[in-house]
């Protein structure tokens, strides 16, 4: 596996950065190879600068930590992190905990913690226990939310959401990876154009079908779960909420960022319903979302 950084970090909305690495999967047995060429798969981390405070969504891992490292200093530009929300404790997502609290000394930990003291005991005075629905305001017109997350991988899986930028933030749901364009009258195995993984779901070269081709696999790997269950009664959890909270942006922690949610997502919905193997195509759901 080699890491690629390309494209990153980028501004996807004022004051919201994508952060991160993608995973080069070469001869990786999870991750076979798509025609001779390599998955991408993202791991991404997201920076929320208000006037008064700062917030970085998950961790990242340890390979990519000197990438990430830079990045976050990139980005904060002689500011200090204030606040760390890992979405849930999973290695991907929590592993350079301590890290980042050794080089952010003012850093706070925020949010459902009720596992990391088992895996950073000597990090728990500096983690605070915040509920659902919990705000933390970091000035400037920027809110952020600690929200439920209808789709979860652990249970201490939490999503977040931003005010100001209608900014979701939904850990492993609505992941997908990307390795090839989908380009009509393309080789479909084509490998991806350059930085092509800083790119927003509107941006990319294949359009919706690209998503469509390259998301169930992932859907399988991150939850397995969805084999064993009916994911409707999930969606609707999900629609809800979008009507509670809007988001014009989604920031998944494994995929490229959704700047026409209203389009891609029914399309990874209609994915995670064929992984699940319950009735219902995307057709269907596409033409519900309509």
């Amino acid at each position: 596996m080699t890491i690629d950084t390309s494209g990153r970090p980028r501004q996807i909305a004022p004051g919201i950065h994508h952060l991160g690495i993608c995973h080069v999967y070469l001869n990786d047995v999870r991750f076979p190879m798509v025609g001779g060429k390599p998955i991408h798969l993202h791991l991404s981390n997201y920076m929320i600068l208000g006037t008064e405070k700062t917030l970085l969504i998950d961790t990242g891992e340890p390979a990519g930590w000197e990438a990430l490292s830079a990045q976050i200093d990139q980005v904060l530009n002689g500011r200090e992190l204030n606040y760390l929300f890992p979405t849930h404790p999973e290695f991907l997502h929590s592993a350079n905990l301590t890290r980042i609290l050794d080089k952010y000394p003012e850093c706070r930990v925020v949010g459902d913690v009720r596992d990391y003291e088992m895996y950073f005991p000597g990090c728990t005075d500096r983690m605070d226990a915040m509920p659902i629905r919990s705000e933390i305001d970091l000035g400037g017109g920027y809110e952020f939310v600690i929200l439920e997350a209808p789709i979860k991988d652990l249970p201490a899986s939490v999503w977040g959401y931003e005010k100001s930028q209608q900014a979701l933030f939904c850990a492993d749901a609505f992941s997908f990876a990307h390795i090839n364009a989908s380009v009509p009258g393309q080789d479909m195995t084509e490998y991806h154009l350059a930085d092509e993984c800083s790119l927003t779901t509107d941006e990319l070269p294949g359009g919706v079908g690209q998503i469509r081709d390259n998301s169930a696999f992932i859907l399988r790997a991150a939850l397995y779960w969805l084999r064993y269950i009916d994911p409707n009664p999930l969606f609707a959890k999900v629609e809800k909420l979008f009507q509670e909270f809007p988001p014009k942006i989604v920031a998944p922690a494994h995929g490229h960022v959704i700047i026409n949610p209203r389009e891609v997502v029914p399309i990874i919905e209609a994915e995670m319903e064929s992984v699940s193997g319950t009735s219902g195509t995307m057709a269907d759901r596409v033409k519900v979302s309509a």
